[in-house]
């Protein structure tokens, strides 16, 4: 996924820094996912000329924290065709409850858009919502998983802010 960051230079001038892919990805079989952009320190405009986001992916932000991440959503054909037995490469702080269904529990509030396809969100006992293209979601530190069960990709973007329960 592209990105364009801007900062500031030397003499206070507005300038782009950055007009790249993410630093760095995983994948989990057929799916992908990235970190955009990182911040410890949410309150502070820095000048932009490092990348923050180097190094972050598959991690769960910190209290007060901030990632912005994507991930790619193959069709349910797609990721069984390219399942791995192998260990997930998302870190510990994910909470994967269960492999094969997804479930998952973040310590964050995610703000996050459906910018391509349409993804199904499960909670608890099997309540599910279909969200589409342009939807908006809150996920409040709920259990949940991701489905894809249309017949192309889903693309989500999200702003991942570590909470505390």
């Amino acid at each position: 996924m592209r990105r364009v960051i801007t900062g500031i230079d030397e003499k206070g001038k507005a300038i782009f820094t950055r007009d790249d892919q993410s630093p760095n990805f995983i994948t989990m079989g057929a799916t992908e996912m990235g970190t955009l952009w990182n911040s410890t320190d949410p309150t502070h405009i820095d000048a932009g000329l490092g990348d923050p986001a180097e190094g972050k992916t598959g991690s769960v932000p910190g209290l007060g924290e901030v990632n912005v991440v994507y991930v790619i959503f193959p069709t349910e054909a797609e990721r069984a065709a390219n399942s791995h037995d192998g260990p997930s490469q998302v870190s510990s702080e994910f909470q994967v409850e269960d492999r094969d269904s997804g479930m998952h529990t973040t310590d964050t509030i995610d703000y996050g858009f459906i910018l391509e396809g349409e993804l199904t969100l499960e909670l608890d006992d099997g309540l599910q919502t279909v969200l589409k293209a342009g939807d908006f979601y809150v996920q409040n530190g709920t259990r949940h998983a991701w489905h894809n069960r249309a017949e192309t990709r889903a693309v989500l973007a999200a702003i991942m802010v570590g909470a505390k329960r």
